[in-house]
């Protein structure tokens, strides 16, 4: 038997509708696995019903039918039980809510902004997962790693209009963690947070008081040398010789710097100690000179 994915242009409106979907391809993780229950069955052999349509082996349902073979008729079986649950046949994250004729999609931005994009109608019952969850087989919305969708195309982003990316950036092509969003200039910086090249945060600095991202991870701004481009606090230790140095571009008293070969490496002092520079180690207060520590007069 053989599985097939949606080309990129059909999975860009996926999130949105489900229109006849023109397939292509075949899906590796599923072609010729038997075991598999959402995998069609072989269209060629067995024609599709309600005037599928037979693409690369597999059947492509019109709007409003499901099932391998496309024989569900949801819209009569919804009249017939309106508790039934039907997984679309090929997007993992849409169902047919048959309880709910009426689709809650979000509306799409674009038409807001362009007029000349239509509105898209939906399909009546149709659904989606609140992203990024995927339906699962058990007719329940469960998270994408707690699930596999089988033959069923796995949607990645969050939004599918082109005006949406600036907002909830696509994390495909990405690696795990928190990015800068370069399509927002604001005057705080947005940023994404990205996991298995699914959007899972956008917005404000996600990182604790006074840490920010710093290659993909939450690091303290006393670990990081300042840039151009960059905020940071570290000392730049590429000019000076080994050995240990105070806070300078922002006076903290509970830390140094440890300079080795042009390397840097922030070092906390324990509890009630503070750095002393003439020692160049940490010490209690009552040895180290002012501003950090209670001695005034300091030779």
């Amino acid at each position: 038997m053989l599985c097939i994915i949606i080309t990129a242009s059909v999975a860009a409106v996926a999130t949105f509708f489900a229109k006849k979907h023109v397939l292509s391809g075949i899906n590796e993780k599923c072609a010729f696995n038997t075991e598999d229950a959402s995998c069609p069955v072989s269209c060629p052999q067995e024609p599709c019903d309600n005037e599928g349509t037979c693409v690369n082996g597999a059947c492509s349902c019109n709007d409003g039918f499901a099932g391998s073979k496309c024989k569900i008729d949801v819209n009569q079986t919804c009249k017939f039980d309106a508790n039934t649950l039907i997984p679309h046949p090929n997007i993992c994250q849409l169902y047919y809510n048959c309880s709910q004729a009426v689709s809650p999609f979000p509306i799409d931005l674009e038409t807001i902004f362009y007029s000349d994009i239509p509105q898209v109608i939906r399909p009546a019952y149709l659904h989606e997962c609140p992203y990024p969850e995927f339906f699962s087989t058990n007719m329940s919305c469960q998270n994408y790693t707690d699930m596999k969708c089988g033959c069923r195309y796995e949607t990645k982003n969050k939004f599918a209009c082109k005006l949406c990316k600036h907002f909830n950036p696509d994390c495909v092509g990405f690696a795990d963690g928190i990015h800068r969003n370069r399509y927002m200039s604001t005057p705080e910086e947005e940023y994404f947070e990205c996991q298995d090249e699914r959007n899972i945060y956008s917005g404000h600095n996600p990182c604790p008081k006074n840490m920010v991202p710093y290659n993909g991870k939450c690091t303290d701004l006393f670990e990081i040398k300042p840039s151009n481009w960059q905020r940071g606090y570290a000392i730049d230790c590429s000019n000076r010789t080994n050995g240990n140095y105070k806070s300078e571009h922002v006076q903290r008293c509970d830390i140094y710097y440890t300079c080795v070969n042009g390397n840097s490496t922030l070092t906390y002092c324990d509890s009630e100690l503070v750095f002393d520079s003439k020692s160049s180690f940490c010490q209690n207060k009552t040895n180290v000179c002012t501003p950090c520590g209670s001695v005034v007069h300091c030779c």
